[in-house]
Formats: structure tokens, C-alpha cells, sequence
């Protein structure tokens, strides 16, 4: 147990060690980078240097190219090398077409094709090769609404999208094999663990219900004069059978028709005043929806959960990340 615990650290410091060498080979890809820059953009003389000078780059040309020595000669002079003698101007002429300092902040631009970024005191905005704001970062993340916006991987994400084709991103999707809104059990689990309640819920009842009448008809059987006691009991159980029924179609429902949107079992759309009610809840083997004056304002299935306007009032999590409200302020933190 001891050399597997040494061996997992050893393992673990290999790894560290692997993700730094890459991280430095990154590092010298950009300074191969720069000086390949430099060799297109600076100024060149011949070199005066009769033997070579440690530290200094020599230079060939070769057409309108200049090209480094990597092994110089004795005497850089005799061997007729360049030297480069001022890159101020080049250095200047490419800080002034990537960078711009406004009144708005520092504008930092790749090429005229390509996105750009402003840094301002109030936080970051991106904007596309259009001009259009795609995005702001600062005390708050927001989003522009003429595009789909993503957050996540390819398996779990939340996703802003255009649900009606009107270019407008105006809906929320939450994508994931498991979507758990509080600790505690996922969505899923939960309506299973329900469903099979109230399936055994139901059994139970009518084992008892095929009891007691098997019960009656042995006692009608056997004892005629019981006859009208037993009609009484039969009575209180219509009775309370009708109550029971009376106080169901309060709450429950069922409505077989898939192509209706409150088609399954419904739950509300009965106050217990016996008149309407706004609210109701319907289930079928599908989907759960929530409907106000039987308008669909929200559901939940194998595939998403959908609302038109939520509130979380302190943490979301999707896939890897936690939005979080800290001190009053939004933090997306990596789990």
C-alpha cells in the first residue's frame, strides 16, 4: 500500500513535469516567433566585427530576406554577415496597428478581419469582425442576444438560443446526462423514486379493496340476516368512496389525448372552493409540464429543463463550473 501511495505521487509529479515542458516549448514557439518577426521587419548593415561578438545575431541575406546564422564564423566581417541595426520604427509601426489607447480603453486588435477586445475600468467587452458586441465580463457576464451563447463542453452546457427564428437568442437550454438543481437526488431520480411510490401506493390499495370485498361477500353468503349490516358498510364505503373521489377531482385528472397539451394526468386546475384554478401540473410518461390557465410555462424531461424566467439564489452548476454569489457579486468557479 506504502510503494502504490509513492508510486501514485511519482505518477502525479510526472505529470506536472509533462504539462510544464509543454508549457515551455509554448514559450519558445513565441520567442522563435518574435525573432522571426524581427528578421522581416528590422533595419540591416553590413557587420564591422572582425571576430564574433557573444550574444549578437548574425545575419545573410539571401534575396530580400535575412536570414540568422546559427554557427557564425570566426570573422562575421570577412564572411560579409549583416547585423540588424534598428527595429524601433517596425516595433512601433506594430504595437500602433494591434493596440489603440480611447477614451473607451485599450482597444487590442489582431488583424481588421478578425474579433476584437476592450479593455475599459468597468471590465472586458469582445466584439465580432462586424463591430457587433458578443459579449461583456465584469461585475456581471452578459450575453448578446442576436446569437446562440454557450457555456460548457459538447456533453454538458447551457446554452441561450433562438427558439422562434427571429435571430434573437430568447430561450434557455440545460444540457446534461444528470441535471441537479440542490443537493440531493437528480430530477430524474426523483420522479422515479415518486412514480414508484405511488405505483406501490396504488397496489396497496387494492389488495385492501379486493379484500374487503371478499370479506363482504362471504358475510352475504353466510349470514342473510347480516344482510342489511353489511349494506350499511357497503354504504359507508360508497360514501367514502365518493368523498374520496369528490376531494381527487380537486387535484387529479386524466386526459388520454397526446395530441393535447394538458393530455396525462393532470394535478390542480380545481381550488378547493370547487372552482378553477390557474395552476396545474400535468405528467405523462415523457414530460412533466407546468401550466398557468392551461398555458405551458415550464417543463422538465429526459432532455432539458425549460422556464421562461427562473431564480437561483445562490449557486448553479453546469458541468465542470459553479456560478456562485459571493459578496454580492457573481463568480464562475471551476469545480
Amino acid at each position: 500500500e506504502t510503494s502504490a501511495a509513492e508510486a501514485k505521487q511519482d505518477a502525479t509529479r510526472a505529470n506536472t513535469a509533462a504539462n510544464n515542458a509543454l508549457t515551455q516549448l509554448s514559450y519558445v514557439e513565441d520567442v522563435v516567433g518574435v525573432l522571426t518577426w524581427i528578421s522581416e521587419h528590422g533595419e540591416y548593415a553590413l557587420t564591422a566585427d572582425t571576430e564574433v561578438v557573444s550574444g549578437k545575431m548574425y545575419f545573410t541575406k539571401d534575396g530580400d530576406d535575412y536570414v540568422i546564422v546559427t554557427n557564425p564564423a570566426s570573422n562575421p566581417s570577412e564572411a560579409g554577415y549583416y547585423e540588424l541595426t534598428d527595429v524601433t520604427e517596425a516595433v512601433s509601426n506594430y504595437i500602433s496597428s494591434h493596440l489603440a489607447l480611447t477614451n473607451e480603453g485599450l482597444w487590442v486588435v489582431k488583424d481588421n478581419n478578425g474579433y476584437k477586445a476592450l479593455l475599459a475600468n468597468d471590465g472586458m467587452r469582445i466584439y465580432d469582425p462586424a463591430g457587433v458586441l458578443v459579449s461583456t465580463f465584469g461585475e456581471s457576464i452578459e450575453f448578446g442576444s442576436e446569437r446562440p451563447q454557450r457555456i460548457g463542453g459538447t456533453e454538458a452546457y447551457v446554452q441561450w438560443y433562438d427558439s422562434d427564428n427571429d435571430d434573437i437568442a430568447d430561450s434557455l437550454q440545460i444540457v446534461g446526462a444528470n441535471i441537479t438543481i440542490a443537493p440531493g437526488d437528480s430530477i430524474d431520480v426523483a420522479i422515479q423514486n415518486a412514480k414508484t411510490e405511488a405505483v406501490q401506493a396504488a397496489e396497496n390499495a387494492q389488495d385492501t379493496a379486493d379484500t374487503i370485498q371478499t370479506d363482504l361477500d362471504v358475510y352475504k353468503d353466510e349470514n342473510e340476516a347480516a344482510l342489511s349490516t353489511i349494506n350499511n358498510i357497503i354504504t359507508s364505503l360508497e360514501e367514502l368512496t365518493n368523498d374520496y373521489q369528490f376531494l381527487r377531482s380537486y387535484y387529479l385528472t386524466f386526459n388520454p389525448d397526446p395530441e393535447d397539451q394538458s393530455g396525462g394526468l393532470k394535478i390542480g386546475g380545481i381550488n378547493q372552493s370547487g372552482g378553477d384554478s390557474p395552476f396545474s401540473t400535468v405528467i405523462t410518461n415523457t414530460q412533466m409540464s407546468f401550466l398557468q390557465n392551461d398555458d405551458m410555462v415550464a417543463y422538465i424531461n429526459g432532455l432539458k429543463y425549460h422556464i421562461r424566467r427562473g431564480e437561483i439564489e445562490d449557486s448553479l452548476t453546469v458541468g465542470p463550473f459553479e456560478w456562485r454569489v459571493e459578496e454580492d457579486s457573481l463568480n464562475l468557479v471551476m469545480l
